[in-house]
C-alpha cells in the first residue's frame, strides 16, 4: 500500500469515527448528504468524499453544493430548507469554554440566507461595510470552524445565547453570528467589512482568540482556501450529482485515479 492509500485510510476511519457515538450507534447525518437527504453513494464512497485527501484533489465539493443552496435561497427558490455541517475540534472546545456545553453541528435556513441578503446584500457601503453575496455564504463554516476571534453576545429573542465569530482574510472580516441550540447551532446572520473597521474586542473576547486588531495576517494559503470555497461552483460543473450535490461515483474514482508518469511530466 503506497503512502497515499495509507493516508486516505486512516481519514476514512477518521470521518467514520467522527460520526459514531461511544455505544456505536451512528450520529445524525450518517450517509446523508448535508442538506439531509439520504446518499446516493456506498458507504466508503460517502466517506471517503468527507476526507480532506478527497477533497484536495477532487475540489471543495461541500462548498459547491452550499452555494447552489444559497442562490436558490437568495433568489427565493427554496421553502424551509437548511444545510448542516460538522463542527471543528476548535469550535467545539470554545464552545464548551463558551457555553458550557458540547456542539456537534451548526445549520444555516433558507429564512437566514434570506436575512443576509436583505439586511447585508446590498448597499452596505452606506454604513461602512461591503455587500455579501451568495457564493460568499460557502466561507461561513470555515469562519465558524477556524475564527480568529469570538465573542459572546446578548440573548436572542428566543432567549437563547448567542455568539459572534470573526475571520479575516485579506483586507476583509467576515463575522458570522449564531444562536444555541440544542447540540446544534443554527447560523443567524452574517456580514463583512474591511479589517480596519472591525472595533477592539470587547469585554467578551474569547481567550482562545487573538483581538480583532492583533489577529496576524492571513497566509497564502488562508488567501487560496477562501478563493477556492467562493469559486467551488463554477470548477465542479458536471462531476456533481445535480440530486444529492455530492460528487458523481465516476468522478470520485477519477478523482483517485494517479496520473500516468508521461502525463505528470508533461504537467511539470
Amino acid at each position: 500500500m503506497s503512502d497515499d492509500e495509507t493516508e486516505l485510510e486512516r481519514q476514512i476511519a477518521e470521518v467514520n469515527a467522527l460520526y459514531t457515538n461511544p455505544d456505536g450507534s451512528k450520529r445524525a447525518g450518517w450517509l446523508k448528504t448535508p442538506t439531509g437527504n439520504p446518499t446516493q453513494l456506498s458507504k466508503r464512497e460517502w466517506l471517503l468524499t468527507r476526507t480532506s485527501f478527497f477533497k484536495k484533489k477532487f475540489g471543495e465539493w461541500e462548498a459547491a453544493l452550499t452555494i447552489g443552496f444559497a442562490e436558490r435561497a437568495w433568489n427565493g427558490k427554496t421553502n424551509g430548507e437548511r444545510i448542516s455541517f460538522l463542527a471543528s475540534d476548535k469550535l467545539k472546545s470554545a464552545m464548551r469554554s463558551l457555553w458550557k456545553h458540547s456542539v456537534e453541528v451548526f445549520f444555516i435556513t433558507d429564512s437566514d440566507i434570506r436575512h443576509i441578503k436583505k439586511h447585508h446584500g446590498a448597499n452596505e457601503g452606506l454604513r461602512g461595510q461591503a455587500d455579501f453575496t451568495p457564493q460568499e455564504v460557502a466561507l461561513i463554516p470555515w469562519v465558524v470552524n477556524e475564527f480568529d476571534t469570538i465573542e459572546k453576545g446578548e440573548t436572542g429573542a428566543q432567549g437563547n445565547e448567542t455568539a459572534q465569530f470573526t475571520k479575516r482574510v485579506n483586507g476583509t472580516v467576515y463575522v458570522v453570528g449564531i444562536e444555541r441550540g440544542t447540540r446544534r447551532e443554527q447560523i443567524l446572520t452574517a456580514w463583512k467589512k474591511e479589517s480596519r473597521q472591525v472595533p477592539r474586542a470587547g469585554e467578551f473576547n474569547h481567550p482562545l482568540g487573538h483581538t480583532s486588531e492583533t489577529t496576524p495576517p492571513p497566509s497564502t494559503d488562508m488567501i487560496q482556501k477562501a478563493d477556492s470555497l467562493r469559486n467551488a461552483k463554477n470548477r465542479l460543473q458536471g462531476k456533481i450529482n445535480p440530486e444529492t450535490g455530492e460528487p458523481l461515483s465516476s468522478e470520485i474514482q477519477r478523482a483517485l485515479t494517479p496520473e500516468p508518469e508521461h502525463e505528470q511530466e508533461l504537467s511539470r
